[in-house]
């Protein structure tokens, strides 16, 4: 077939297919850039890396990150159980989102995209018993509001001198 490897979203008289979907791959992976917009609500070492596999229009994104919540150094005396930290805490709020811009070539289609996500809970050094508990997150993408965004949703109000470990994928339709 002439110019089956041009490049255009053009179709040849009298043929069933279209340049555009032969001449693309249809399946990329790679790291994708993304950043944390909220920031200011954790430590500058908190990171979130997004890995993608692209199949035509599907995409798989794993998400691996570690937020901090911005606290101010411990300043209480030995048996003490109080900490100073930054921001409001009420039991009301007992959610809490990272916010992560992606990269514009894994924009959402215009659907809600949802799933969980495991998260593993650090007790820093302030706290006399520092263990390691598992709790489930919430990852989420709008398509329709903002099809880069993504929103990771931790049950646990992100309380200070905590690290959340968060690792998951989710797979949604794109643009």
């Amino acid at each position: 077939m002439p110019g089956a490897y041009l490049k255009g979203n053009s179709s040849f008289p009298g043929s069933t297919f279209i340049v555009d979907e032969i001449s693309r791959p249809w399946n990329i992976s790679g790291l994708a850039a993304s950043t944390i917009t909220n920031e200011t609500y954790f430590t500058p070492d908190s990171y979130c890396t997004v890995q993608y596999y692209k199949l035509k229009n599907i995409v798989s994104l794993y998400i691996d990150a570690l937020l901090k919540p911005s606290t101010l150094p411990y300043t209480g005396v030995e048996n003490d159980t109080s900490y100073i930290y930054t921001g409001d805490f009420s039991f009301s709020s007992v959610n809490t989102v990272a916010n992560i811009r992606l990269d514009s070539v894994l924009s959402a289609a215009p659907y809600h995209f949802e799933t969980s996500i495991n998260t593993d809970d650090y007790r820093t050094g302030v706290f006399f018993d520092t263990n390691l508990s598992a709790v489930m997150g919430i990852i989420h993408i709008n398509g329709i509001i903002d099809p880069t965004m993504l929103h990771i949703t931790i049950p646990t109000g992100m309380l200070p001198n905590h690290e959340y470990n968060i690792c998951g994928t989710i797979i949604y339709e794109c643009l």
